[in-house]
């Protein structure tokens, strides 16, 4: 391969900037900035005693609770 071609943009990572606040949770982050809140969660579905519904539910909803604790930091 020709090193002038392809799309790196995909292998990009973004840095957090100074104002991005996260947390971790036990399958993936939330993080929250002044633009955007974030969620994200990998969840193996070979995992034992886990329900991938459940696992959702759970930790979308402290992340809820984490992103709505910065609510009046970024005056959203």
């Amino acid at each position: 391969m020709n090193p002038q071609e392809g799309n790196f943009n995909e292998h990009m990572r973004r840095a957090a900037t100074a104002s991005t606040e996260y947390i971790r949770l036990a399958h993936g982050r939330a993080s929250v900035d002044e633009k955007k809140a974030r969620l994200t969660l990998t969840i193996d579905l070979d995992e034992a005693n886990i329900l991938p519904a459940k696992v959702m539910k759970e930790e979308a909803g402290r992340a809820a609770n984490f992103v709505e604790d910065f609510r009046e930091c970024f005056g959203w």
